[in-house]
This record gives C-alpha cells, structure tokens and sequence, in this order.
C-alpha cells in the first residue's frame, strides 16, 4: 500500500513541471515537500494498517461479545452497554479530533523550526557579514516559543 501510494504522489509531483510550481511559484503553500512523500506517506500508510486491523479485530470481538450476551441474558443488556459505547464513540470522537489537529499543527511547527535552523546554516556568511545574529536569534527563538506553546496544548489535551 505504502509503495503504490508513494509512487502515485511522486508521479503527480514530477508530472507538468508540478514541483517547479510547488518549489518556486506557490514554495508557501506546501512546506518540506520531500519529508511529504518520504515520512507523511510512511506515517499515513503504518496509521492506516494499524487502525484497520485494530477495527477488524474490534468488530469481530464486539460481534462475538454481543452474541454470547444474548445467549446468556437477552437482548436489553447488550443493547444498553451497546448504546454507551456508541456515546463513548461520539466523545472520544470529538476529543481525537482536536488532538489530531493538534498533533498535525505540531509536525508544521516542528518543520518550520527545522526551517529556521536549515535558514541560518544556509546564509550563515550573510547573517555574520550583515550582524544579522539578534535577527535570526529571535526568529528562531520565535519559532521554538510556537512549538513549545502547541506542544503545551497537545498535553494539556491529551491529559484532560
């Protein structure tokens, strides 16, 4: 799954001058495009596997449970601890999803940190002509601050 879904994006990144387009004209749009294909395409497909099989494995258990419920007391039992767990669903629904957004925003903030560091190595001849240091400093002390704070968010959200 991972090599076919990896080679369709590169396809589609190297077809029609795309990553010209992507590198030079919109290089605001979609930050880091390599640790795109390569990492966000590995973490994607492991994810996916990992949550399928983990739905599998669930559906089949709580078919298996439900069944022997019945048998054993009837139908009110298993309905009533059925209908908690899809309220349990619903809320933890709402709570994953922030912390996906969360834990996405961290990633960006984490590869524009990266960003910044890569920016000084890269110029650092200029910086060092120019007296640039304090500049760079808080723009990379800037960055930092925006990690640590989503990452502050990220635990508080995972904890509460």
């Amino acid at each position: 799954m991972r090599f076919k879904m990896t080679k369709n994006i590169q396809t589609a990144y190297l077809q029609s001058n795309m990553f010209y387009s992507i590198n030079v004209l919109h290089f605001d749009v979609i930050d880091n495009i390599d640790q795109r294909i390569a990492d966000d395409s590995k973490s994607f497909t492991e994810s996916l596997a990992t949550i399928l099989s983990s739905l599998l494995t669930s559906i089949i258990l709580i078919g298996m449970l439900f069944w022997n419920f019945v048998e054993k007391v009837g139908y009110r039992p298993p309905l009533l601890l059925f209908g908690f767990f899809l309220v349990s669903v619903v809320v933890l629904g709402i709570i994953v999803t922030k912390i996906g957004r969360l834990t996405f925003r961290q990633d960006k903030l984490e590869g524009f940190y990266r960003e910044s560091h890569i920016h000084v190595r890269d110029h650092s001849e200029s910086i060092a002509f120019y007296n640039g240091e304090h500049i760079e400093k808080d723009y990379v002390d800037t960055q930092l601050e925006r990690v640590l704070k989503n990452c502050e968010q990220l635990s508080t959200t995972s904890f509460s």
